[in-house]
């Protein structure tokens, strides 16, 4: 298991994950920020990306967020 954190950018905003999650691998990571990226887009309407970072800060990959009509 590898742990990752899920850090917001949106809007001129940001929101730092201080819980990182426990995932199997980088696409099962991807599929999550995916989810959180949804969820923001669907509640919110916020447009940004969900960043994923690993435990030493480094950001491996990000997911953007998107408010389709």
């Amino acid at each position: 298991m590898h742990r990752y954190f899920f850090h917001v950018l949106y809007d001129g905003g940001l929101y730092i994950d201080e819980h990182r999650e426990e995932v199997s691998d980088l696409k099962t990571a991807k599929a999550r920020a995916a989810a959180i990226a949804r969820k923001l887009a669907d509640d919110d309407g916020r447009v940004g990306s969900v960043g994923i970072f690993d435990e030493k800060g480094n950001q491996l990959d990000h997911v953007p967020i998107r408010v389709y009509h």
